[in-house]
Formats: structure tokens, C-alpha cells, sequence
């Protein structure tokens, strides 16, 4: 998990760098993700709501899911963007029992089954192992003469993956009306490409991407009415701790949006007053904007309710000096 938590915090970081050249220009952006990559992208977009797809090239979310469970910012019940895993051919037994490969891993997809607000497409590629989904493992891998198929099937499958990807795109980032169609009609039938599954949405109620959108038509003002209206709409309605902590930064690192924030991490010391961590992200982005008063009283209060916040400890230091 640490080092998916380390991946997912370079792709934040790279998605706040897009936000702060775009500006108020809202971009729609998808990640892909190859082998332990499809891992850290699940993880990232469970703290980033601005990831609208996502591609998984023969992802590890298919093979390790079990690293994400313990993460406390992500929940596969809030899994709701559009996803296509595009998988790697069945490894024959064999190799498998030679190389001490678990035997379930061709047709367990523990990720994937339990998505259920999601549109999603799981197709199997039968001429490709898992190292020709990356142009470098097309280019250099070593081919293993047990079960790889011949380079000129090796291409062309790479060549179909590529244009499943690029399909999907088109379709969920650019509206495309014929690429959805490609994609869920005749293209399942191309040789080598095996159609596993297709999931739609089961109807859900408000979300977090709900309430942010509404914040955001709102300017992030009035927090505090829109969470009752909404409880009164949904009473099971929750917010948890680390989306709005992450919203909060991601918007503070943009200095267009850096006010927005503060209006956030504001909202989300109140509702949930005991957050060290909340009133450090909190200082944190009135330090940003130049606050130093108010950043000095939130650190004051995270160092209060966590004795052992050195960040604090270190930054009271630097606005008393």
C-alpha cells in the first residue's frame, strides 16, 4: 500500500500542476495505468474527484487488490467513473505451477466484481502476456517460448489495445456517440480479444461528487446549509474526512482557486472538529495564501489535539520567530 500511496501522491501532484495551467478551464482527464500503475490510479482517483476514466492495462487492481483495502480513503462503493480493465491471455497452468504463480489469477478479479456504480468493460487480450501492454515490454522483453505468441501477433494485438483505450477515451472524455458504440457493439468481435464482462450503474443516491458539484455552481460558499439540505434530502449521507481534505488541497495549490480551499478545509474542520490532520491541511493553505495569523491559530489547534504533529511543531516555530 505505501508504495501505491507514494504513486498516487506523484500523479495528484502532476494533476495539480494541469489544474494550475488551465486555470478556471475545467479539463476532462483519465488516467491509464499499467501492471502495479492500475493500483495506484484507483488509489489516486479515491482522493482526487477530478479523474473522470480510467484505462487499466492489465492493471494490478486485477491481481493485488488486496493492497487497497486497508487505505482509508478508498472504498470500491465509491468507485463511480467509467473503467475498462484491458487483461492480459490466460497463462497456461504450467507455467504457473512452475513459476509459483497463484492458479486463481486468471479469472479471479475481485476489483471488478464488486464494482457497482460504475460503467465498466473487462476485455481478455489472448495474444498478449502481461509485459506487452507497455511499449517497452513490446520492444524488449524477453519473449518466453512456454506460452508467448509470435512478435507479428504480439503487434497487432498491441496495435487493437491501443485502439480500445483510444475508443474509450473518445467515448467518456469527448462525448462521443460513435466511439461508445465501437466499443460496446461490433468490436468485441475483432480476433483475439474476448469480451469478459460489461457492468452498468445500479441506481445510487447523492454522492460526494453530488455535493461538489453543487458546491462548486455555489463558489464553495454556504458549506454549511448545503450539508444540512442534503442530510434532509439523504440522512445516510456522509462525507468521509480524507475526500475533503484532498479536495481542499487540491485546490489550494492552484492560486485561482487557492480561497476555494480555505473554504473547504474550513467546512471540514467543523464537521470534524477533532481532525489534527484537518487543521493542519487547514494552516497549511492559509500559510499558502499568506494568512500567517490564521495559519498560526490552526496549527495551534492540530498540535492541541495531536502532541505529536512535528509539522506543526516546526511551522508555530517559523511563524513566532
Amino acid at each position: 500500500l505505501k508504495d501505491a500511496a507514494t504513486q498516487a501522491r506523484d500523479l495528484q501532484f502532476l494533476l495539480a500542476k494541469v489544474h494550475a495551467f488551465t486555470g478556471q478551464e475545467q479539463p476532462k482527464i483519465a488516467t491509464l495505468g499499467f501492471s502495479f500503475g492500475g493500483l495506484s490510479q484507483v488509489l489516486a482517483q479515491a482522493q482526487h474527484q477530478d479523474i473522470q476514466a480510467m484505462v487499466s492495462l492489465d492493471g494490478s487492481n486485477k491481481y493485488q487488490y488486496y493492497k487497497l483495502e486497508p487505505s482509508p480513503f478508498f472504498d470500491v462503493q465509491d468507485f463511480d467513473i467509467p473503467f475498462m480493465h484491458l487483461s492480459q491471455k490466460d497463462i497456461p497452468r504450467e507455467v504457473m505451477l512452475a513459476d509459483g504463480i497463484d492458479t486463481t489469477l486468471n479469472s479471479q478479479f475481485e476489483f471488478f466484481d464488486q464494482l457497482t456504480h460504475a460503467e465498466a468493460y473487462h476485455f481478455k487480450f489472448t495474444n498478449l502476456t502481461h509485459a506487452y501492454f507497455s511499449t517497452l515490454g513490446v520492444l524488449f522483453q524477453t519473449r518466453d517460448p512456454r506460452q508467448d505468441k509470435p512478435d507479428p501477433a504480439i503487434m497487432v494485438a498491441y496495435r487493437q489495445a491501443c485502439e480500445y483505450a483510444l475508443q474509450f477515451l473518445q467515448a467518456y472524455l469527448r462525448d462521443d456517440a460513435q466511439a461508445l458504440a465501437w466499443l460496446q457493439g461490433a468490436a468485441h468481435h475483432q480476433a483475439g480479444i474476448l469480451p469478459m464482462s460489461t457492468k452498468t450503474p445500479v441506481a445510487t443516491g447523492i454522492t460526494f461528487q453530488d455535493f461538489h458539484e453543487r458546491a462548486a455552481a455555489d463558489g464553495y460558499q454556504n458549506l454549511d446549509a448545503l450539508w444540512e439540505e442534503i442530510k434532509g434530502q439523504q440522512p445516510s449521507f456522509q462525507i468521509p474526512e480524507g475526500r475533503l481534505n484532498n479536495l481542499g488541497l487540491q485546490l489550494m495549490f492552484n492560486p485561482q482557486t487557492s480561497q476555494d480551499g480555505i473554504l473547504i478545509l474550513e467546512f471540514a474542520t467543523r464537521l470534524y472538529p477533532n481532525s489534527a490532520n484537518l487543521f493542519d491541511s487547514l494552516a497549511e493553505a492559509y500559510l499558502f495564501a499568506d494568512q500567517r495569523s490564521q495559519a498560526l491559530a490552526a496549527f495551534e489547534k492540530s498540535l492541541v489535539l495531536d502532541g505529536g504533529n512535528t509539522n506543526a511543531l516546526q511551522r508555530i516555530q517559523q511563524l513566532t520567530e
